[in-house]
């Protein structure tokens, strides 16, 4: 992807809780210069995407992370093996309202264990390419905790 940056594990403030901030860090931000982000999160967990459908606990984790960032749009990868996948990663469930959403995406992990890192790196930036452009481009700023009373 052209023009864009790939951050790991970026901390944002989420929410105080007494004196303190709650910060969230999604695994990966990809960030575009023409302002098009896109936030991804690595599941480790076989049984959503085996029942095809994301965990309450994972929308609510997610949700959080997209509140937090600005970034109206998170994939979400989960290690799934079958002969059944038509190719590396196959998407299994969208969750949406008028402003967020959130993708469910098996992944199949052999393809890391059989081609290498590189390789899964290269294809993953390829299946959410497609997502990218369908965000709308320009400025969005990251929220700010505001002070609380």
């Amino acid at each position: 992807m052209k023009d864009c940056s790939v951050a790991f594990q970026e901390r944002y403030p989420f929410a105080r809780r007494d004196a303190s901030v709650v910060k969230v860090r999604p695994d990966y931000t990809i960030r575009c210069g023409d302002g098009r982000a896109l936030l991804v999160d690595a599941k480790y967990k076989y049984g959503d995407a085996a029942k095809g459908a994301v965990s309450n606990s994972d929308i609510y984790e997610g949700w959080a992370f997209m509140e937090a960032t600005g970034i109206p749009k998170l994939v979400l990868l989960y290690p799934y093996s079958s002969e059944g996948m038509s190719g590396p990663f196959e998407e299994f469930s969208s969750i949406n309202n008028d402003q967020k959403e959130i993708i469910g995406v098996r992944v199949n992990p052999e393809l890391v264990g059989q081609r290498g890192l590189t390789v899964f790196a290269k294809e993953l930036a390829a299946f959410v390419e497609p997502m990218m452009h369908e965000l709308e481009p320009g400025p969005r700023k990251t929220p700010t905790l505001h002070d609380a009373k």
